[in-house]
């Protein structure tokens, strides 16, 4: 098969699952992270795109294991790693977002990862988990069988002697001295971007696996996922009220005064794209949200999203502002491209009501360029 082949981009990334050597569950966030940062920015246009940075993968990494740091029932904070919390090498990225929690005043409440982000104390944070990233991880993750094989990405470094901790201090505060690039290899961003449904939940599901192997849980199903990787659907409710001002009281769908029951949806379906972010959140009446249910909605109403994001930009990081929300417009952006784009051409979109329309590549590349 040829390196541009999805299937063939899929096969390497069981094969490392299935081959590879996982002491942590490091490995398998660092995977995921490549998988979501490809999904996300999709919307950016030529050779850039592949190319990504570890300081992109540290905070990508943060983002998966921020919902974790809660404990697990009786449990309390998972154990992630072979290693035993008090020992050398044992204080896993878990336990030191913990402690930077802690160290915040946060206490034993998971700060919204957003609202963390933007605390000054978090660029240490951020710091020291690209450290990590950088001398095990990524120097790691594409040894198979004893043998490193770069088939998702090349870097210039390696763990053999891994670099130090010195030299990655100075080349964080000075951006120099470290080539901290992770160039992706040809095919795999585009592969990333289009089957990250299908890669997130292999990759979730050996980390399940890893966790439940590492702790005396006996629920490893549906529950453990949940905890490890869940938002809560139903925390939306502080949006509902400025969503609707913002739409001027009426549906985003059908456009009737919103009366009764409304609800804020996900318009990019959550199970296709599991994002609480502003831009993905639109209200809705009851009607319009049962009939769309998970379906991707037709060109008419990606117009108007587009045009909202494009629009109303100011008014959305106001609400984010003052609901300390996250607004996630070019994440959404590039979730759009990756989910329209790699429909087949006999695909069907949710036109409104029980009705549904085929989809029109031409338009489709339009609505969703740059």
């Amino acid at each position: 098969m040829p390196a541009s082949d999805p299937l063939d981009v899929v096969q390497r990334v069981l094969q490392i699952l299935d081959d590879g050597s996982f002491t942590t569950t490091y490995k398998l966030a660092v995977m995921l992270a490549l998988v979501e940062l490809c999904f996300e920015e999709a919307a950016v246009p030529g050779p850039t795109g592949a190319v990504l940075t570890t300081p992109q993968l540290a905070d990508k990494v943060l983002e998966l294991y921020w919902p974790q740091v809660r404990a697990y029932g009786p449990h309390g904070l998972l154990q992630q790693s072979n290693n035993a919390p008090h020992q050398v090498g044992g204080r896993t990225l878990p336990v030191l977002i913990a402690h930077w929690q802690a160290g915040v005043g946060a206490g034993t409440t998971t700060l919204p990862y957003p609202v963390a982000r933007r605390r000054p104390e978090f660029a240490t944070l951020r710091d020291e988990v690209e450290r990590v990233l950088i001398r095990m991880p990524l120097p790691k993750l594409q040894r198979v069988g004893g043998v490193h094989v770069p088939w998702l990405y090349e870097i210039t470094w390696d763990d053999e002697p891994a670099p130090t901790d010195a030299r990655l201090r100075r080349y964080q505060q000075t951006g120099t001295g470290f080539d901290n690039a992770v160039r992706l290899k040809p095919g795999v961003f585009e592969a990333f971007s289009r089957l990250a449904p299908l890669l997130r939940a292999f990759i979730q599901q050996r980390w399940v696996e890893k966790v439940t192997a590492l702790n005396p849980v006996d629920d490893a199903g549906v529950a453990l996922a949940e905890h490890l990787f869940g938002v809560d659907r139903t925390s939306l409710e502080a949006t509902r009220g400025p969503l609707a001002e913002l739409q001027a009281g009426r549906c985003f769908y059908c456009g009737d005064a919103l009366r009764g029951a409304t609800h804020v949806d996900h318009f990019l379906p959550w199970a296709r794209f599991p994002d609480n972010g502003l831009a993905n959140l639109v209200v809705a009446d009851a009607r319009c949200n049962g009939q769309k249910s998970d379906r991707l909605a037709g060109p008419e109403f990606l117009r108007l999203w587009r045009d909202r994001l494009t629009a109303e930009t100011h008014p959305l990081e106001h609400i984010g502002a003052r609901l300390r929300w996250d607004v996630g417009a070019e994440r959404a952006r590039g979730a759009a491209r990756s989910l329209y784009l790699a429909l087949p051409a006999d695909a069907r979109l949710w036109a409104g009501g029980a009705r549904s329309v085929a989809i029109d590549r031409g338009l489709l590349d339009a609505l969703l360029a740059g």
